[in-house]
């Protein structure tokens, strides 16, 4: 009599290592397949861990993951879950991955620009203008060269250090004053124009081959000035029709809130989108949100996410805004803590195990399975 199915073996002949292996082969195939078809059903949308840094506006984020920004009485500097305090500085507006902080401080009753190296707690004096003018740094790059503004009842274009470190605005009509507000490491520089007989703000490029390029009329504070990459792409924010996010690159403007379609954070309508930091791979984030509020987002892979949907739901928090992102996929802002406070927040990047992992963990389990049967008398 043959068996009823529930008690038939479920291989009535022995098992060959061969067989096993072609299994594993099998599986692997069908996770490659797996992995191609999540690919185009789904946007790489990556996943963070949220850290608490405290009571204070961040600014900057460097590779190694040290912040700095400011607090009600003074500015700070968090690394390696240590926050800091610069008691003898008045800002703290960016860090390199040397771990070198610019901003600006009064050791007399002028501001004068400064680079402070945390490695070895040097701090260096930039100092006034021959002239006695303020000085103040917004942007330091990898190779130690910062950018800023002096102040002589105007505002110029600040370089440090250079044979000339006065830099002019070269358009004829878009202002009188120039700020600098970023350098990268290949030298490219962005800022904005500023016209006292009351034009509005222009956003600037200026690559480092020459020359200059207006990006139009842009924001031009809150955090929300002209940054530029390793790759001469611009983050910045347009206020031609309201206030809107935009990428520069290669003579191309991209507005990050219409991209891509059925691109956005979750909260829609927008009503404007503001960004704040460019990392080397290209991610752009920033704040964008309509008259309920606003919300932190991510521009990645052609897509404006909400980074509130990017964190776990019980994480308690509500990220409000970001401020910076580095090469790793880090990202710093701040927003609403668990305990309903305004806090710093590190986001990191949570590893995930694709489809095509799942799936040959799973072919690799079952073959194993099948062999220990096989061994069996």
């Amino acid at each position: 009599m043959q068996p009823s199915l529930s008690h038939r073996p479920l291989f009535s002949r022995p098992i060959s290592q061969r067989w096993v292996f072609a299994l594993i082969f099998q599986g692997l195939a069908l996770a490659s397949a797996l992995d191609c078809t999540s690919s185009v059903a789904h946007a790489d949308e990556p996943h963070y861990s949220v850290t608490n840094l405290g009571n204070f506006i961040p600014t900057a984020l460097n590779n190694l993951g040290q912040v700095v920004g400011g607090a009600d009485s003074a500015p700070v500097f968090y690394s390696n879950g240590v926050v800091t305090p610069l008691t003898w500085a008045a800002t703290a507006q960016d860090i390199n991955d040397q771990g070198q902080i610019v901003g600006s401080f009064f050791p007399t009753g002028v501001g004068h620009a400064y680079i402070y190296s945390t490695a070895g707690g040097v701090l260096n004096d930039v100092g006034a203008t021959a002239g006695g003018n303020r000085t103040f740094f917004n942007s330091i790059n990898n190779l130690g060269k910062a950018v800023g503004a002096y102040n002589d009842g105007y505002e110029h274009g600040y370089i440090y250090p250079a044979v000339n470190p006065v830099f002019t605005v070269n358009y004829p009509g878009l202002g009188d004053q120039l700020l600098l507000s970023s350098i990268s490491d290949s030298g490219d520089m962005a800022g904005y124009s500023v016209n006292t007989s009351g034009m509005p703000p222009h956003a600037l490029f200026f690559p480092v081959a020459g020359g200059e390029v207006d990006l139009g009329p842009g924001y031009s504070s809150g955090g929300g000035e002209p940054r530029v990459n390793l790759h001469g792409q611009v983050s910045f924010s347009s206020t031609v029709g309201g206030l809107h996010a935009f990428e520069y690159s290669a003579g191309v403007f991209t507005p990050l809130d219409t991209a891509a379609p059925g691109a956005g954070p979750q909260h829609l309508p927008l009503t404007y989108s503001l960004a704040k930091g460019i990392s080397n791979t290209g991610d752009i984030v920033g704040e964008a949100g309509n008259n309920s509020g606003g919300y932190a987002f991510l521009y990645h892979n052609n897509q404006m996410l909400d980074l509130n949907s990017l964190i776990a739901p019980t994480s308690g928090w509500i990220l409000g805004s970001a401020v910076d992102v580095n090469d790793l996929g880090q990202v710093v802002g701040y927003g609403t803590d668990p305990n309903g406070n305004l806090s710093a927040f590190l986001l990191t990047p949570v590893p995930e195990p694709s489809s095509s992992a799942l799936a040959a963990m799973g072919a690799v389990a079952f073959a194993g399975y099948l062999a220990r049967r096989a061994r069996r008398p």
